[in-house]
This record gives structure tokens, sequence and C-alpha cells, in this order.
């Protein structure tokens, strides 16, 4: 059996280009054995597969369960690496996604121990705004932060609007989808929107009004 080492890093939050990096390298013919920073392939014939990566720690039971829920529904578990799950599936056979809609995705991010998300166009919008000197270019399309799995253990999270770095939209964007128990991946703070306490304080100087111009 032919193998080959690569050594190729990806960050928590480049997940679905470490997923398309590992097809294209099925199509030339190289096909997983091992997954992480030391990646291991073994040579065989170029296919067309499918790669899903999955965060999830536990053992036992729970795990168990989890492998076999995905192996019945067409994934073949390959390895893990800190904590991260490999799965594949060749792409005829269709088999299912393992996240299907904002609220699964959500709950992905959710057991990292960092948050690492694709950011909401309008937040890249108002980053620039407020801390790239309005060029939308210059501003990451994602953002780390505390994870969720330690802002769960908090009894209560205060978030504190004490200027004028947000602006007066994002502000009760956030706060809205939050009230509402909305959560998308895509405005990291909506997360919270499970949390059973969250509070909002604000300067009002700096809480402003939310307007529309035609240009």
């Amino acid at each position: 059996m032919k193998t080959k080492t690569v050594l190729r890093w990806f960050w928590a939050w480049q997940d679905e280009e470490e997923e398309r990096w590992l097809e294209e390298m099925a199509r030339q013919g190289w096909h997983l054995l091992r997954g992480g920073l030391v990646f291991r392939f073994e040579r065989g014939e170029p296919r067309e597969m499918r790669y899903r990566l999955d965060y999830r720690q536990g053992t036992g039971k729970s795990l168990r369960e989890y492998f076999a829920l995905l192996r019945d529904a067409g994934w073949e578990y390959v390895g893990s690496f800190a904590g991260w799950r490999y799965f594949r599936s060749p792409a005829a056979a269709e088999a299912p996604e393992i996240y299907t809609d904002a609220a699964s995705r959500a709950a992905k991010y959710r057991r990292l121990a960092a948050r690492v998300v694709d950011l909401h166009p309008m937040t890249i919008i108002q980053n620039a705004r407020t801390s790239g000197g309005g060029v939308v270019s210059n501003i990451p399309s994602r953002a780390l932060s505390v994870g969720p799995v330690e802002t769960w253990k908090c009894e209560k999270v205060s978030i504190w609007h004490a200027g004028r770095h947000d602006n007066p939209f994002g502000m009760r964007l956030s706060a809205l989808m939050i009230s509402k128990r909305v959560a998308d991946s895509a405005v990291p703070m909506s997360l919270l929107a499970d949390h059973p306490n969250v509070r909002f304080s604000y300067w009002r100087g700096g809480v402003g009004t939310c307007e529309t111009e035609m240009h």
C-alpha cells in the first residue's frame, strides 16, 4: 500500500475548506487514513467523495450511538483529531447532510471550546465602519472568541454596550435575535439565544437611532 503524509494546518473555522481539500485529494486518488495537522493518505483509484467534519467529544455509549447514527445514514467514520470527527461517503450515495439548517449548524459550533463562525455580511460592514476605516476588504470574514462551552457554564451573561463602537442597528439586531430565540451562526452573538439569562446594558448616549437613507 502506497501512502504519503501531508503537513497542513487548518483553523477550527476552516472545517468546510478542509472538507473541500480532502475531496480534491480523493479525486487525485489519495484517500484519508488520518486527519489533523499531519494528514496521512493511501493511494487508490480516483473517486468522487464527500467529506464532512463534526466536532464531538464524549466516550462510551453516547459516542457509540453517535457513530452508529451516522453510519446508518451512509457516513463512514475515518478517525478523529482534537475532538474533530472525520466522515466520508461516496458522492453517488447521496448520504444526507449531517447539518441541514441554521439551528443544527449553530448547535455544532456551541460544542466548540472556542467559538469560530462565519460573520454575517452586515456584521462585516459594521466592523469595517467602526474599526476598519470603512474598507470592507480589510475585515476578517470569521471571528474567534470565548467559546459557548465556557459561556454556558455562567449563570448569567452580561453584554455591555458602553460606547459607540457598534452602530445603532447592530446593537438592536443582536438583542432582538436573542430575545426572540433566533440563533444563527452567521450572527455570532445570536448563539446566546438559548442561554437562560442574558442581560444587555447600554450607555444611553450611544444607543442612537436607526435611519434609512436613499441615495
